[in-house]
């Protein structure tokens, strides 16, 4: 089951890693501010993206292969069927 964590937006470490500093440095700057509960909240959300972006994370399946390969199988020779079954008695 694919999740939003493993959209290819989020392939490139640098994304992943800046969108977690990102939330942390936010998590400061609302300590810093005395505000708690928002500063609570941020760590929150940042413990969650190291979590899901760094431990539990799977690159998503590349664009060009299919997860479940579907393998076709091709005949030599096309083989034409009647359009009435009847037709079939008839030729006997």
């Amino acid at each position: 089951m694919s999740s939003d964590a493993q959209h290819p937006f989020f392939a490139p470490l640098w994304r992943r890693v800046l969108l977690t500093a990102f939330c942390g440095a936010w998590a400061g700057f609302e300590f810093y501010n005395q505000n708690s509960t928002w500063g609570w909240l941020t760590v929150m959300i940042t413990v969650y993206a190291i979590w899901t972006f760094f431990i539990t994370y799977s690159p998503p399946p590349e664009s060009g292969a299919p997860e479940n390969e579907v393998v076709e199988s091709v005949a030599e020779e096309p083989v034409e069927m009647p359009d009435d079954p009847s037709e079939e008695k008839q030729e006997k």
